[in-house]
C-alpha cells in the first residue's frame, strides 16, 4: 500500500470487536490434577496440576476455538447448558 500527501494521513484501521461470553466449566478433580470441560462448547477441554490452572487453561481452549470458528466464518456451535451465551 502507498500514500500520498501529508504524514498524517493514515488508513483507517478497523477497531477490534469485542464479545463476552459466559461458558458452563465442569471442574473434575483426578488422581494427578484438574480436568476442566466445556459443557456448552463441543470438544473444548483442558487440565492442569490445580484447579486454577485447569481454568486458565480451559479458558486458552475457549478463546482457540472460537477464534477459529469466527476465522472460518463458522457460527459457534453453542449448546444449550446453564447460562451460556453471548452478553
Amino acid at each position: 500500500m502507498s500514500f500520498t500527501g501529508s504524514a498524517s494521513r493514515r488508513p483507517a484501521v478497523a477497531s477490534p470487536v469485542l464479545k463476552v461470553y459466559r461458558v458452563c466449566v465442569e471442574l473434575i478433580e483426578e488422581d494427578d490434577g484438574f480436568s476442566a470441560i466445556a459443557c456448552d462448547l463441543p470438544g473444548v477441554a483442558s487440565q492442569g496440576d490445580t484447579a486454577e490452572e485447569a481454568l486458565r487453561n480451559v479458558a486458552e481452549a475457549y478463546a482457540g476455538a472460537i477464534k477459529s470458528y469466527l476465522h472460518h466464518g463458522e457460527e459457534i456451535p453453542w449448546e444449550d447448558a446453564r447460562g451460556s451465551g453471548v452478553e
